[in-house]
């Protein structure tokens, strides 16, 4: 099964919140490496605990906003 997290640029709120295929996964965070570094990690917890997945769990991360907010 594939999973996805996206990160989307709120610029009313100055921050990447997230949308994803994990239920129950929200991430906020105002750079992107932060919202990487918390959606990897709760997507294995989700995933593990929920999900019965063992080993390493492959999550496609998508991006939406403007490039100045991209950089890692």
């Amino acid at each position: 099964m594939s999973h996805w997290v996206q990160a989307d640029w709120d610029a009313d709120a100055g921050v990447w919140v997230s949308s994803s295929s994990i239920p129950g996964l929200v991430v906020e965070a105002a750079t992107l490496r932060e919202f990487v570094e918390n959606a990897d990690a709760l997507a294995t917890e989700l995933l593990v605990e929920n999900e019965g997945f063992r080993g390493e769990v492959q999550t496609e991360l998508r991006v939406q906003g403007p490039l100045e907010h991209t950089i890692i």
